[in-house]
């Protein structure tokens, strides 16, 4: 019996911990900030010296919810993005410059993140969900060895 109150307490304080980091490291890293018009986008990146990571989605797309839901909340992935992006969210069936985006793109399916330098040039995409590491793999190799990047 009082093993298994030794082990009981061990695991609820290893659980503390764990959970507990987790909890502040998600604090600590904030929540990326997203814009909603390209050339806007273009304008902070040309003077904030950084790149533009176009998130493009449909509404219905379950996949693009959950990207939201898991990958863009992670510690590591916000801190990356933050660091060396201007963020952008386009919806593909906007009528407007979502959808121009998509169709400059051949974008047909979602989600779909495409990598632009500072001055709006494509650099890079990735198709489909990605879980957090999966998806700082894939923005590495997108961007491993471009010219102008700065991690």
């Amino acid at each position: 019996m009082l093993k298994s109150k030794k082990l009981f307490h061990s695991l609820a304080i290893l659980a503390l911990l764990l959970f507990g980091g987790t909890v502040c490291a998600t604090s600590a890293a904030g929540s990326l900030t997203w814009q909603h018009q390209l050339p806007d986008a273009i304008n902070q990146a040309t003077s904030a010296h950084k790149w533009i990571f176009v998130d493009v989605y449909i509404d219905s797309c379950l996949f693009c919810k959950r990207l939201d839901k898991e990958t863009y909340v992670d510690p590591a992935v916000v801190q990356y993005l933050n660091k060396s992006f201007v963020c952008v969210k386009l919806n593909a069936e906007d009528g407007g410059g979502g959808r121009d985006f998509a169709k400059q793109y051949s974008i047909r399916g979602f989600p779909c993140m495409v990598l632009l330098d500072s001055s709006g040039k494509y650099r890079g995409m990735i198709r489909g969900y990605k879980p957090p590491h999966d998806f700082m793999y894939a923005m590495s190799m997108n961007t491993l060895n471009q010219p102008g990047f700065k991690p």
